[in-house]
C-alpha cells in the first residue's frame, strides 16, 4: 500500500463501513453494535481512498478504558496499520488520564499487545447453543431503569460504564434484576448476546440467568470469566457448548471491572 496512511477520528457516519471491516474478516458485527460503540468510545481508523483499511476504538469509562473493535483489512495487514492504530488509541488514553486500559486478545493480536505492555490476565471462555430450560421465574424482575444498573455495578467495581449500560438496556432483549445483581440481553442476528451479569455469588448469577433464558428462545452467547469455572459448568450443563478461550489483558494495572462478582461480560469490546 503505497505512501503512508494516516490515523483519524472516525464517526457515526461511517458506522456502516465499520460493520462492513469487520464482516469482512469473519466479525458478526451489526450496525446497533457499533450505534453503542460510537456513544461510548472514541473510534479512530485509517482510510485508504474511500475505503476503510483498519479501526480500533477506545471505549471510555471512569478512571479506566479498554481497546475494542481492532480489525485491518486482509489486502493492508502486514504493515503496520494495527500498530498504527493502537497507538493512537494508547495515546488517547494516556491523554484523557486513563491510566488503566483493558481489551480481549484474539490469538492474532496477542503479541501486539503486549509489544505495548499489555500482560495476560485471565481467559475467557465463549459459550454458545440453545439451552434447554423450563420450570418458573424465581421471580426477579426486568430492569426499570439504567440507575439501578449503575448503583450496582458502582458497589462491585468502584465505578459505572454510563454509555454502555445505557446503550445494552436501551436494545435489550431480556433482563433481570435483584437487589444484589442483574442480567442483560440483547439480540443480534446469530442470537442473543448474554451480558454483563453481576451478582454477589454464584448463586445469584445462577438465578438471574435462569430467569434471562427464560424470558428468550433460540440461541445464546455467553462471555464468562475463565475464572467462574462451576458457572462455565452450570452453563455446560444447560446444554451450551464451549467453543474457544481468548485472553483479557491489561496495561497499567487491574481493570475494574474484572472483579468476583462478574459472571459474564458485557461484551469482549467491553469486558
Amino acid at each position: 500500500m503505497p505512501g503512508a496512511l494516516a490515523v483519524q477520528a472516525l464517526s457515526c457516519d461511517d458506522l456502516a463501513r465499520n460493520v462492513a471491516l469487520s464482516n469482512s474478516v469473519g466479525w458478526p458485527d451489526s450496525e446497533s453494535e457499533w450505534a453503542i460503540i460510537y456513544e461510548a468510545a472514541r473510534v479512530l481508523g485509517v482510510n485508504h481512498g474511500s475505503e476503510l483499511v483498519a479501526q480500533g476504538a477506545l471505549g471510555l469509562f471512569e478512571g479506566a478504558a479498554s481497546i475494542a473493535k481492532m480489525v485491518v483489512a486482509k489486502s493492508a495487514q502486514r504493515q503496520g496499520l494495527g500498530g498504527q492504530v493502537l497507538d493512537a488509541l494508547l495515546a488517547e488514553a494516556d491523554r484523557r488520564s486513563l491510566a488503566r486500559v483493558g481489551l480481549v486478545a484474539t490469538p492474532a493480536g496477542q503479541r501486539l499487545y503486549e509489544s505495548r505492555g499489555f500482560v495476560p490476565v485471565r481467559e475467557v471462555a465463549i459459550l454458545v447453543g440453545t439451552p434447554t430450560i423450563s420450570g418458573e421465574s424465581s421471580g426477579s424482575a426486568s430492569i426499570a431503569d439504567l440507575e439501578q444498573l449503575l448503583r450496582i455495578e458502582r458497589q462491585y467495581t468502584g465505578s459505572a460504564r454510563a454509555a454502555v449500560l445505557s446503550g445494552r438496556l436501551r436494545q435489550a432483549s431480556a433482563s433481570a434484576i435483584c437487589s444484589d445483581g442483574f442480567a442483560l440481553a440483547t439480540s443480534h442476528p446469530s442470537g442473543s448476546r448474554i451480558g454483563p451479569i453481576f451478582a454477589e455469588n454464584e448463586h445469584t448469577a445462577r438465578r438471574l440467568t435462569r430467569d434471562l433464558l427464560l424470558r428468550l428462545t433460540g440461541p445464546v452467547r455467553f462471555d464468562v470469566p475463565g475464572e467462574q469455572q462451576q458457572f462455565r459448568r452450570w452453563l455446560q450443563q444447560l446444554g451450551l457448548v464451549e467453543k474457544g478461550l481468548h485472553l483479557e489483558m491489561a496495561r497499567g494495572g487491574a481493570l475494574p471491572w474484572a472483579v468476583a462478582q462478574r459472571f459474564g461480560l458485557a461484551t469482549q469490546a467491553w469486558g
